[in-house]
């Protein structure tokens, strides 16, 4: 009985090792082959000991658990190898439908449209934990803008409407990176829009969210930086360590390499009266820590925010030269990303609306500049749920902790602000921005 019990033994043991050894072997050479009980080798091992038994019993045991956590984990890299590769279905037949509806609406000045956004700005968080001087946040208290973290109802109406989107930008009015959600949130959107994007002041960066921020699928990481020095850096961004910064850029470039990450990584530059003559040194500074662009914006007054902040005229001209310069340098390494008022080709010479040059064109004609196109295809959700038309207009469109996005979409807010864009009615803010003309499309 006991010779009985020993050979059972053994050849358990040996059938354990054998069996991990083909799953090593399958692992290395045909990874998405199911590995069943044919594979192994049956053997009987006649002749063991004792500890030679249970010595195999244990080999097998940790032979095939290993190789079982090796095979899993290589599945896992390629599936998230083959889900980057494979094409978003923003090219669908249903996406592309939505964005031609959106772009025909928009040609005729339609006021109720018969498609959804394609674009959504999700903000994840409007906790900040600087104090920048361009930002509204600044001039707002939070008894006013209470300071929260999204909440589960707007992510749910915006995941209801993913299979109409193209773009999500997660970023607002608040630093994304201090929501411990933020990856996940990013996750739910993956795979179904064609580019994500956010935007990080970099402060709250760390070696764990920052391999959890390029893995969440995000097409583009963007961090703030309007100076290329200490003092200049600090006094923008106030609250901020210039050295901490550039070590947290430095980091998320270097696991980008290790983790191989298709993620694009660059700097986001907000041209004001105070910051456009650091705008060489910043893209001197990119370019030294193999970034990939410098996305560069106008300043902008929203609301109550800082008057003296806005561009003079010498201040634009000298930026488009520079940025024609650096285009036409063979020996520049980054690309340049331009808000259409700062762009060269663009007829805008100057923000405020006393000396635009752009003029309003007749009611329902496709050539009216006033027309903004982030009516016909933008929403921004505010982390407190409420919904605004972009990331600059002050009226609120909806609430969607009471509404769906359809519902807000085709309200009364959005119908009558379209209605004012269609007859040239176009306030103010409208006029200083210009950046919705980029976001009709049809692709």
């Amino acid at each position: 009985m006991a010779s009985l019990t020993k050979k059972a033994l053994g050849s358990g043991g040996i059938i354990g090792v054998t069996t991990g050894a083909v799953l090593l072997l399958e692992t290395g050479q045909a990874m998405h082959s199911r590995v069943t009980g044919s594979h192994a080798v049956l053997l009987v091992l006649r002749s063991a000991t004792w500890p030679q038994a249970f010595l195999a019993i244990a080999a097998g045991v940790l032979v095939c658990a290993g190789a079982w956590k090796l095979r899993r984990h290589l599945q896992r890299r390629k599936a998230l190898a083959m889900s980057r590769a494979v094409s978003c279905p923003g090219s669908t037949v249903a996406k592309r439908e939505n964005n031609e509806r959106l772009a025909r609406s928009y040609a005729a000045g339609t006021v109720e449209l018969d498609s959804l956004p394609n674009f959504l700005i999700v903000d994840t968080t409007s906790k900040c934990n600087l104090k920048c001087l361009m930002c509204w946040q600044t001039t707002v208290s939070e008894e006013e803008s209470p300071r929260v973290h999204l909440s589960h109802k707007a992510l749910a109406e915006a995941l209801a409407v993913k299979d109409t989107l193209t773009r999500v930008n997660f970023h607002g009015s608040g630093e994304p990176l201090l929501n411990a959600r933020f990856a996940e949130i990013v996750g739910e959107f993956r795979g179904q829009v064609d580019y994500m994007e956010t935007c990080t002041n970099g402060t709250a960066v760390t070696r764990k969210n920052a391999a959890k921020l390029l893995d969440a699928g995000l097409n583009v990481i963007r961090f703030s930086c309007d100076g290329d020095n200490a003092e200049s850096f600090e006094r923008l961004r106030c609250g901020a360590n210039f050295d901490k910064f550039i070590d947290n850029v430095k980091l998320t470039v270097a696991l980008k390499q290790e983790l191989a990450s298709p993620s694009h990584i660059g700097f986001n530059f907000v041209v004001s009266r105070e910051s456009w003559r650091e705008l060489p040194g910043v893209v001197r500074l990119a370019e030294s820590l193999g970034l990939d662009f410098i996305a560069i914006f106008a300043y902008i007054k929203m609301g109550d925010g800082v008057d003296d902040l806005v561009m003079p005229k010498e201040g634009v001209e000298a930026v488009r030269k520079f940025i024609s310069d650096y285009r036409t340098d063979p020996s520049s390494k980054c690309y340049l990303m331009l808000a259409p008022s700062l762009d060269a080709s663009h007829e805008v010479m100057e923000q405020i609306p006393e000396t635009s040059t752009t003029t309003k064109g007749e009611p329902g004609s496709s050539d009216n500049r006033m027309r903004c196109g982030a009516l016909y295809s933008m929403m921004n959700i505010k982390a407190d749920g409420s919904v605004y038309p972009c990331c600059i207009h002050p009226s609120k469109m909806g609430d969607l902790n009471r509404n769906t996005v359809e519902e807000i979409w085709n309200g009364e807010a959005y119908r009558d602000l379209r209605r004012q864009h269609a007859t040239g009615e176009v306030d103010e803010m409208c006029l200083r921005c210009f950046d919705g003309l980029r976001y009709v499309t049809t692709r």
